[in-house]
């Protein structure tokens, strides 16, 4: 009788381990979240792309994006985008595309990885983070391959790496992830009056 209860305990912490585990598609929803969630959210990041370095600052809300990188400002209103060069003071407009979008806010894998992506949750080296790998499953994604290390504690991603089609890498570490409350449409938009003196040139 003994022999029975124990090997009945055995199955049953068997069957809670399984139940138990972490997939790598809960590990992208509720990474997924911790951006889109909230009514807005403050990312402070790095970027390092072809031996260059940059830190910046992400404003998101839910579709909507306000970029500050170096001498690079970006406003995306969900359909609008205005880019503006602070150096040569000039702001091209455009109806961005999909990769246009990423090149501007590459954070955007996170919202859309469900449809552009296969997940696999690999070993991590170090405890206390998820290491899940990125494989397109077309060809129109904005990766080729991609890498995103996520904290076990607080889902919030810690860096992403890839490759892009054209050849071109990336590491994108993330050093604060902030929620904040509902934001006006304006501080998604181009703001002229603030840049007196900005040409502007539309490319729609």
């Amino acid at each position: 009788m003994k022999t029975k209860i124990l090997a009945l305990f055995a199955a049953l912490l068997t069957v809670f381990s399984v139940s138990a585990a972490v997939t790598a598609d809960e590990v992208m929803r509720k990474t997924s979240a911790t951006l889109t969630s909230p009514a807005s959210v403050t990312v402070s990041f790095t970027v390092q792309n072809g031996g260059h370095t940059g830190s910046g600052v992400a404003v998101m809300s839910n579709q909507r994006y306000h970029m500050v990188l170096g001498a690079m400002t970006v406003w995306f209103d969900g359909k609008t985008q205005w880019t503006a060069n602070n150096n040569t003071r000039e702001v091209n407009v455009t109806t961005p595309l999909e990769e246009e979008i990423f090149e501007s806010n590459p954070f955007v894998v996170l919202s859309q990885y469900k449809n552009a992506y296969k997940c696999t949750l690999a070993k991590s080296s170090k405890a206390g983070i998820y290491t899940v790998t990125l494989t397109p499953k077309h060809k129109n994604t904005m990766l080729k391959s991609g890498t995103l290390t996520v904290s076990a504690k607080t889902w919030q991603p810690i860096k992403l790496t890839g490759v892009t089609h054209s050849g071109e890498k990336f590491t994108l570490s993330i050093n604060s992830i902030r929620a904040g409350g509902k934001l006006p449409a304006s501080r998604f938009t181009f703001d002229a009056k603030a840049h007196k003196g900005y040409e502007v040139i539309d490319l729609r």
